[in-house]
């Protein structure tokens, strides 16, 4: 099962993360953010992978089930790492999920010169 905890992320992660959940307390205090997983390990990586593939790893159809193309072994993810070098998260409002652009802004920019990233849900944001 994938991690939920901020600490198994790696130090610099974790740093930037901070940032971002200050920012968002400092410009928008009835927004709150959840972080979805943070590690990924293989055996559950591998799971995803085969979604959509049968036994020998060949696609099913025409590929549109497939989950990743990321097996968590040969192919890793950051999320794959330990400590991760990713995280995926969500900004909630009042009535549910919101998606304000100035927050993914500012992740884009703690990120742009390290390597690392961040997944709001439908916004991949890697480096």
């Amino acid at each position: 099962m994938p991690s939920k905890t901020i600490l198994d992320c790696d130090k610099d992660l974790q740093k930037v993360w901070s940032e971002i959940v200050h920012y968002l307390r400092k410009s928008h205090p009835h927004y709150h953010v959840q972080i979805l997983e943070t590690h990924v390990p293989p055996e559950e990586q591998k799971d995803r992978w085969n979604i959509g593939r049968n036994g020998l790893g060949e696609l099913l159809g025409d590929g549109n089930k497939t989950v990743t193309n990321f097996d968590g072994t040969e192919k890793m993810t950051l999320f794959n790492y330990y400590p991760s070098r990713a995280l995926r998260f969500r900004v909630l409002g009042d009535g549910g999920e919101v998606y304000p652009p100035d927050v993914y802004r500012v992740v884009t920019n703690l990120t742009s010169h390290k390597r690392m990233g961040f997944e709001p849900p439908d916004v991949i944001y890697k480096v």
